[in-house]
C-alpha cells in the first residue's frame, strides 16, 4: 500500500461518511496524516500527529463533515478523506498506546508496499 501524502482536495473518489466503520483503520488523504481510525462520535479519523517536536492523538474530521462551528467568520470544513478500508483496530488504553498502534501499522503497511 502507498502510505504518500497526497492532497485530499486532488482525490475524486473516497468512502462516504456514511459507510466508515467506527473503530476501523483507514487510508485517508488528510492535512496530517496517511493513516487514521474512524470514530462515528466524532464523524472523523484519530491520528498520530507530530508538530513542534510533539506526537499525540489528534482528529481529522471526514471530507463529508458539516459539524464545523464558525471560527474567524467561516465555517470550518472536513479535512480527511477515507480512500482504503484496512480493517478494525484495537481499543487503547492510553494515548501513549494508541501512538505506538499508529507507528507499528505504518511501518507494516509501508513495508507491505516495498514488497510488491
Amino acid at each position: 500500500m502507498n502510505l504518500e501524502w497526497q492532497n485530499a482536495e486532488h482525490i475524486n473518489q473516497w468512502i462516504p461518511l456514511e459507510q466508515c466503520k467506527d473503530g476501523w483503520l483507514y487510508h485517508i488523504a488528510a492535512r496530517n496524516a496517511t493513516l487514521g481510525i474512524y470514530r462515528a462520535d466524532k464523524q472523523g479519523f484519530e491520528i498520530r500527529r507530530e508538530k513542534l517536536e510533539r506526537i499525540y492523538r489528534f482528529v481529522e474530521y471526514h471530507w463529508d463533515w458539516e459539524g464545523g462551528e464558525i471560527l474567524f467568520g467561516k465555517k470550518q470544513l472536513g479535512t480527511a478523506k477515507p480512500i482504503q478500508e484496512i480493517g478494525p483496530s484495537p481499543e487503547f488504553k492510553s494515548e501513549k498506546e494508541f501512538i505506538q498502534y499508529m507507528e507499528k501499522k505504518f511501518k507494516e503497511l509501508q513495508h507491505s508496499a516495498s514488497d510488491e
